[in-house]
């Protein structure tokens, strides 16, 4: 009797959190948040598995510094902002007309963040 009413007590509490909005957070087996990662990092690790000389490229900049990569289909490539700059990063593609807006990366990771992915793919 009492391991039904402590599931349903649990049922009631998951349902009525998703009700009002709460953030349920799940985590993984290292004790972290599971996040989707930025793109970037996904676009850079994969990059890496078909260029050796990314990290040494990478290297030419501060650790510090954020970069936004583009996907292949985007046409490829990263924009990095120096760490001292106040001006925000993001990453837009325009249309051929300049136009429209068709590809947005607005998470830019550091450097680091990057080197550190590629390392440990």
């Amino acid at each position: 009797m009492l391991k039904k009413f402590t599931t349903c007590a649990f049922i009631v509490t998951l349902i009525s959190s998703v009700l009002i909005g709460s953030n349920i957070i799940f985590a993984n087996d290292k004790g972290e948040d599971i996040q989707a990662k930025p793109p970037t990092l996904e676009i850079m690790v994969k990059q890496a598995s078909k260029d050796s000389t990314l990290l040494e490229t990478l290297n030419q900049f501060s650790d510090q510094d954020t970069i936004i990569a583009y996907p292949e289909n985007m046409g490829g490539g990263f924009s990095v902002k120096s760490a001292d700059s106040s001006e925000p990063l993001v990453g837009e593609i325009l249309d051929t007309k300049g136009e429209k807006v068709i590809y947005k990366d607005s998470q830019p990771v550091t450097i680091a963040q990057v080197k550190e992915a590629i390392q440990n793919k």
